[in-house]
């Protein structure tokens, strides 16, 4: 199922007594994840800005840690220009690992938050043009992380209909590298001629021991032809019994 979320007011956000994160130009905050001592971390999209924030003490004065990685700014560039160039996904892996994916060309990396360093580069695989924009550890279940992919299939569709979404799952063996041979497992196929899936960009899951309730959320634009679509999934941890095929995960 669906709902419409409210469109008004459209108001910055600003967290506690800290103001805005940045320059509202300077960013293109794309992502945020939070780890169990309470740090929150951000992602931007726009390679002239940090790579990553940090902040610490939610809902109150506390100091923003810029996390810079000069490496990645100039090779994301010089591959997908400035629009798309750094983390549109971001997600805890662990305790100290975080999982950043570039948008545009899948560039990825484990970052190590006690050594404030890549400690794994790596290229996820992208298939029928499709490209990762949200992530969600799942710490129950299958484990691992899902991955919301998007593709934008152009005029040919009502805008509010033109996209193929998937949500696929990666391994924690696939995460580590372990296991670098095998795709992602799609678990989640919208298409517009069945689906009216919309741009979604967003995605979250509450858990609990017999699976997870999943969440996506699009993203309007703020075009009056798109939607701002939550919808809600179940993704079950009990497997299938032997003589049923897997199904993927669908709307109800």
């Amino acid at each position: 199922h669906w709902m419409h979320l409210p469109a008004e007011p459209r108001t910055g956000l600003q967290l506690g007594n800290i103001g805005p994160l940045c320059a509202p130009a300077a960013g293109d905050a794309e992502a945020v994840t939070i780890s169990q001592a309470n740090t929150v971390y951000v992602s931007f999209e726009n390679a002239q800005a940090d790579a990553l924030l940090a902040y610490n003490g939610l809902g109150t004065a506390c100091p923003v840690e810029h996390i810079r990685i000069p490496e990645v700014g100039a090779s994301a560039v010089s591959d997908c220009g400035l629009g798309n160039a750094m983390y549109e996904t971001l997600e805890l892996v662990d305790d100290t690992h975080l999982l950043c994916i570039c948008e545009s060309n899948g560039r990825g990396m484990l970052f190590d938050l006690d050594s404030r360093a890549p400690t794994r580069r790596f290229t996820y695989p992208l298939a029928d043009g499709l490209q990762p924009t949200d992530a969600v550890r799942l710490r129950r279940g299958i484990g691992g992380v899902l991955i919301l992919e998007r593709k934008y299939l152009g005029r040919g569709y009502p805008l509010g209909q033109a996209m193929h979404i998937r949500v696929c799952h990666w391994t924690n063996a696939q995460i580590s590298g372990a296991d670098s041979d095998s795709a992602p497992r799609v678990l989640l196929e919208l298409l517009p001629n069945v689906h009216r899936a919309d741009n979604f960009e967003g995605i979250a899951a509450l858990e609990s021991e017999a699976g997870a309730r999943i969440f996506l959320v699009s993203d309007d634009n703020f075009s009056s032809r798109q939607q701002t679509l939550l919808w809600e999934l179940w993704l079950s941890y009990d497997p299938p019994p032997p003589s049923t095929p897997p199904r993927p995960l669908m709307p109800p």
